[in-house]
């Protein structure tokens, strides 16, 4: 038996039960907000009132907004249960006074009315005090790569690089003394024009001897360039040849007399009798050198001090760093002289010919270019070392950003000001994806956001103080990262979340899909035959199946959180639709914005995905104050008695020594439980007057000794001793190894698009797609398989779950519900292949 329905209309405080006229197509009609994943339920057709309903509705202020509701009943008017809320104004009706009726569309009043109204309109985050906390994120040292005389320089760090303008430093050794850099790789490359027969390679190259006049060799394929360098009978003799490599054949020589010089050289090579060559050849011989340097914010990596960044620095200081140190890391620079008729991404030599990587050799992986406005016929890269990580996390210096806000919070504090109804909090209830685990880490995640200025100076004295973001800004943005959709729960008022696999299951990540309708089981009675029988007709929604997809964040970003183009291997996409995923507002790089951040935006956030750790604390108490010990005029070893409170501690100690000399050296001891004195720490010498270090002390131990080789006086000052050693749990920035290559290793890397795509795997237009040229299978397509088909529907169903036919399991899409005979007009969408 068909239901029943109860009509109330309300103004003003008032509310009577109406009874309206509509015509037999009446219908409650879902479908789905553009881009969106959820429904709102329309009321599809015209209501007229008349009598006393007309007399309710022309008796109000014309500024009055009207209500109407929907009651329906199961049981011929035993029980009532709300079925549709809506609203209208005056202006919405077509009033006839000579009938005394008046017609109306009522718009539905629902949950998402209030968050829509609201969802553009733009906050100060600050201003509505979400839940504040505290992650710790570290400043990572990045590698600087110059070529002398450049104006941009190379910035590399974890398998990233990008180009910062810089002031051009020709000096070699202001490069090594004023700027910390090391000479990593010199380069000697000579260019070769040929002016006889026969024809031979362009270029030949290696490592630069160490002292000019030293013999090399450069091979090139089928020819190699030897230098000689002879003084024998007290004549000293350059040679300069080029040799056949079959045969050692020399084929073209020049000789002349005198010491080697530095610099550039022009040399001409004649052919010699009977080695098959004829004319000349000439040389343009010149040295490339190549240094390198970290930049750090720590004192000493693995021991080594490092250097204040000089108040004229080359290049830019960006705050947040403060110190730096010489790199050379050896096999890390390279020479290439491979050119290709192909187009390639690092330009062009000259018309045809084009720069190309290195070809493999020592180091196996990814080239990234140095200096490209310096080549000429021979490019530049860098690479890095595997061993690069170990010195990266050594030089790693850990900081603080108090002022982050979960994401949970932002969205519940959005929602207080446009829905109060409407709720949302960072539980499983409301996001099995966002605060449960989430199914494709496997882990649980935390996400913040915070202003880009508490990033980009770290060292903040005080916080962003305005931070205007919108509602909609934050959901796009976890729609376009995780590909996660959101709905209203209509009974709770709860705003949830969840990936698109969801919704592809039928509302759950687990087990077979959800089926809410079977029409395979369900039967016609006056046939017995199942309802989807005869409906098995279907189409391609083909203008939606774009064949790339490309990403972007608010601002200039690293390749890996960029990401790459993702394109779609089949033939039945739209060739020319390429999808731009762009998140505005928010930036993922954490490393960029900190090493960088003159390339960044001061507007909008940076987003963090973070973890809880446990690390360590340590909690000293003061030992002693402050102990003088005078050289007077002697030199040796002077005692200091060990306080009872102190023995059998660990022990932080600081030694200043006064009036350094260029060779004195400040050597502890404690003793051991026998009495004898062992050395604990070799800690002071001229170039560090002070030093700071610990130590334990046995629990026999009864002295320590200050040791100097010179007449000079020392105080042994700001002794504490260790009280526990615990641990305590703190929210971190975790690092992905994005490619297991210990190379690749990001800082919030499970935000950047090289990781994030993992999520689009589940919603793609075609089964093969391809990134950065490596082919790969998606684990769903989108459903652009299109069916319209009509059945009875008692009961208004669970629009989540899907609705079961001979095509198979079908996601609604859209569904329109006529009021008086129950019959349903549906939208269903199926995998495309």
């Amino acid at each position: 038996m068909n239901p029943i329905y109860k009509f109330q209309l309300s103004a003003n405080g008032t509310t009577q039960q109406a009874y309206p006229i509509y015509g037999d197509n009446l219908s409650k009609d879902y479908e789905k907000e553009s881009g969106e994943e959820f429904f709102r339920a329309q009321l599809n057709g015209e209501l007229t009132f008349e009598r006393d309903d007309y007399t309710f509705i022309l008796g109000q202020a014309f500024d009055t907004q009207f209500g109407l509701e929907i009651l329906i009943s199961y049981n011929a008017g035993s029980r009532w249960t709300s079925y549709w809320k809506g609203t209208f104004w005056k202006t919405d009706c077509k009033f006839d006074e000579d009938s005394r009726t008046v017609t109306v569309s009522v718009t539905v009043n629902d949950l998402y009315k209030a968050v829509l109204d609201g969802i553009d309109k733009e906050f100060d985050l600050i201003a509505l005090a979400p839940e504040i906390m505290t992650v710790k994120v570290d400043k990572r040292p990045m590698i600087q790569v110059y070529v002398p005389g450049q104006t941009v320089i190379g910035c590399f760090l974890a398998g990233m690089y990008w180009e910062t303008e810089c002031e051009a430093v020709t000096s070699n050794q202001a490069l090594i003394d004023t700027y910390h850099f090391a000479n990593i790789r010199t380069q000697r490359i000579a260019r070769v024009e040929t002016q006889g027969s026969p024809t031979i390679p362009d270029v030949y190259m290696g490592a630069a001897p160490s002292v000019e006049g030293n013999s090399y060799s450069f091979t090139n394929g089928t020819h190699r360039l030897v230098y000689t360098y002879d003084t024998t009978g007290g004549v000293a003799t350059q040679t300069w040849q080029i040799v056949r490599v079959s045969g050692s054949v020399v084929m073209w020589q020049y000789q002349q007399t005198g010491q080697p010089t530095v610099g550039d050289k022009t040399i001409t090579l004649t052919a010699l009798s009977g080695s098959g060559a004829s004319g000349s050849v000439k040389l343009y011989i010149h040295d490339v050198p190549v240094y390198a340097r970290y930049i750090c914010d720590v004192e000493t990596i693995n021991s080594v001090a490092t250097y204040p960044i000089p108040d004229n620095d080359l290049a830019e200081n960006n705050r947040n760093y403060h110190r730096v140190s010489p790199y050379n890391v050896q096999n890390t620079i390279f020479f290439s002289s491979r050119l290709t008729s192909t187009p390639t991404q690092w330009g062009i030599f000259q018309p045809g010919q084009y720069y190309q990587e290195p070809a493999g050799g020592y180091y196996v992986g990814e080239y990234f270019p140095v200096a490209r406005s310096a080549w000429g016929r021979v490019s530049i890269w860098f690479a890095f070392s595997p061993a690069d990580w170990l010195i990266e996390e050594a030089a790693r210096a850990s900081v603080t950003i108090r002022d982050t806000y979960p994401i949970a919070s932002v969205i519940s504090v959005l929602l207080g000001q446009i829905a109060p109804g409407v709720t949302h909090s960072g539980t499983r209830l409301y996001s099995e994806f966002l605060y449960g685990t989430n199914f494709v880490t496997g882990r649980s995640q935390t996400l913040v956001i915070t202003p880009k200025s508490n990033v980009m100076s770290i060292n903040y004295d005080q916080p962003a103080q305005k931070a205007p973001i919108t509602l909609r800004q934050v959901l796009n943005m976890l729609r376009d990262c995780f590909r996660c959709y959101w709905w209203i729960d209509e009974t709770t008022g709860a705003l949830k979340i969840e990936h698109v696999r969801y919704f592809m299951n039928g509302g759950s990540y687990t087990g077979s899909p959800s089926v809410g309708v079977d029409l395979v089981a369900q039967t016609v009675p006056r046939n017995g035959k199942p309802w989807a029988f005869g409906m098995d007709k279907y189409e391609f929604d083909k203008p939606e199946m774009a064949a790339r997809y490309e990403f972007g964040w608010m601002d200039d970003v690293t390749k890996l959180f960029e990401g790459y183009p993702i394109d779609i291997v089949s033939g039945y996409v739209q060739k020319d639709k390429i999808e731009e995923i762009s998140i505005s507002q928010f930036t993922s790089d954490i490393d960029y914005i900190l090493l960088n951040p003159s390339g960044v935006s001061k507007d909008g956030f940076a987003m963090m995905n973070i973890e809880q750790t446990e690390t360590p604390v340590q909690t000293w108490e003061d030992g002693l104050g402050s102990e003088e010990f005078s050289a007077n005029d002697m030199m040796g070893t002077f005692e200091w008695t060990i306080p009872e409170n102190l023995r059998g501690k660990t022990v932080r100690l600081t030694m200043t020594a006064t009036q350094i000399g260029s060779s004195v050296g400040v050597y502890g001891y404690t003793a051991d439980e026998n009495g004898s004195a062992i050395s604990v720490k070799t800690s002071l010498f001229a170039d560090s007057p002070t030093d700071t270090f610990e130590f334990y002390i046995e629990p026999n131990a009864e002295y320590f000794e200050v040791y100097s080789s010179e007449q000079y006086s020392f105080v042994v000052t700001s002794i504490l001793y260790l009280v526990e050693d615990g641990t305590e749990e703190v929210w971190k920035v975790p690092y992905l190894d994005l490619n297991n290559d210990q190379v690749h290793i990001l800082q919030n890397g499970y935000l950047a698009f090289a990781y994030l795509q993992k999520y689009y795997r589940y919603d793609m237009p075609a089964t093969n797609y391809k990134i950065d040229g490596e082919a790969f299978t998606a684990l769903g397509t989108k459903r652009l398989k299109k069916q319209s088909l009509k059945f009875p529907l008692l009961n208004d169903p669970n629009l989540q779950q899907l609705i079961r036919t001979n095509l198979g399991n079908g996601k609604i899409e859209k569904l329109s519900i006529n009021l008086s005979s129950r019959g349903a007009d549906a939208d269903l969408s199926y995998d495309t292949e």
